[in-house]
């Protein structure tokens, strides 16, 4: 269930929160780099596990707000929200796998 949740979920509701944020921070400037810094720093400060998680997801953060802001365009064909949760699901899956290979070869 954990990754069910990991692959699908997470990635939507975090996208939402990524496009709230990014909105909200766009209120205050038009610059898209400053939007995708303050956005993906906010986003990564939002993960609460350690210090040292939030500055690991920083990457990843700004690789996922860049994909929301840079695609953000009406005329395409498939939208920035979907090409975010598309890359943020990945992204878990590398990790999920990642970590299961690592485990199962570690412990057998």
């Amino acid at each position: 269930m954990l990754v069910f949740y990991a692959i699908t979920m997470g990635p939507i509701i975090e996208s939402i929160l990524i496009i709230f944020i990014t909105k909200l921070v766009g209120k205050f400037t038009k610059n898209k780099f400053k939007i995708t810094i303050i956005t993906a720093i906010l986003f990564a400060c939002g993960h609460t596990y350690s210090y040292e998680y939030k500055f690991l997801i920083f990457v990843p953060s700004l690789i996922l707000v860049c994909s929301y802001v840079l695609y953000d365009n009406k005329s395409s064909k498939i939208s920035s929200f979907s090409i975010m949760t598309i890359i943020h699901s990945l992204y878990n899956l590398m990790q999920i796998l990642s970590t299961e290979l690592i485990y199962y070869y570690l412990v057998n």
